[in-house]
């Protein structure tokens, strides 16, 4: 019986479902949406990851892989090989005009509501409402009612006053996308890692920042988007 060849040994195996990588100065960095948290693989468990998504990997990578649960058995694409378009201007980077009482009351309601649902449901679930949001057909608004996405910006802009934000970019990011979607809007929301580690959310539509400027999120690799 005929051994098989090293790209047919690296058809049968993928990442692990629910664990998104990204790559930060040669460094593999994980997030584990099961586990909750974040790893990075350096020394022979990196070069091994490496091989694998060079399309070289050797049984012994494979099997290294297998045990660290890298990678499981079954073909398939991860979910962290996705394009998620680079952020090239901020609301926020522009002259934020001030928010209606209303719009600052809805921001700051709709933080309340997702730091409690990010607190019950997890972060996976929660990405998971999210992107199913994200791929439901758009409400019929009429163009006079659809609120501008500079409105919602500066709402949560200036809702930092009241609902301070620091440290909370994860419930922040998702009332955002919240808000954008009911006024008409697709956001993105999207996690970054950078070294030495630090992770980070935020939202855009399209290449357009709501969320932050230009340079909070630049140093920053996307690793998932949702």
């Amino acid at each position: 019986m005929t051994r098989p060849a090293i790209e047919d040994l690296a058809s049968m195996v993928t990442v692990r479902p629910n664990l998104h990588f990204a790559w930060v100065c040669g460094t593999p960095i994980f997030l584990d949406l099961s586990a909750g948290r974040y790893f990075l693989l350096s020394g022979n468990a990196a070069a091994h990851f490496t091989a694998f998504a060079a399309g070289q990997a050797m049984p012994a990578d494979i099997k290294s892989l297998l045990q660290l649960n890298i990678l499981v058995d079954g073909p398939g694409i991860p979910e962290s090989r996705q394009d998620i378009p680079s952020a090239r201007s901020s609301y926020i980077d522009a002259a934020i005009a001030p928010a209606s009482m209303t719009m600052l009351a809805r921001a700051i309601a709709l933080q309340t509501v997702h730091s409690f649902l990010l607190a019950r449901r997890g972060l996976s679930k929660t990405l998971d409402v999210a992107k199913a949001a994200q791929t439901r057909p758009g409400f019929p608004y009429r163009s006079s009612t659809k609120i501008d996405e500079a409105v919602v910006a500066s709402a949560f802009f200036h809702a930092q006053r009241i609902f301070p934000s620091a440290n909370k970019c994860l419930p922040r990011s998702f009332a955002i996308a919240d808000l954008l979607r009911r006024t008409g809007h697709r956001p993105t929301i999207v996690i970054g890692v950078q070294l030495p580690f630090a992770a980070h959310c935020w939202v855009q539509c399209e290449d357009r920042l709501v969320s932050d400027p230009l340079e909070r999120v630049g140093t920053f690799v996307p690793i998932l988007a949702a």
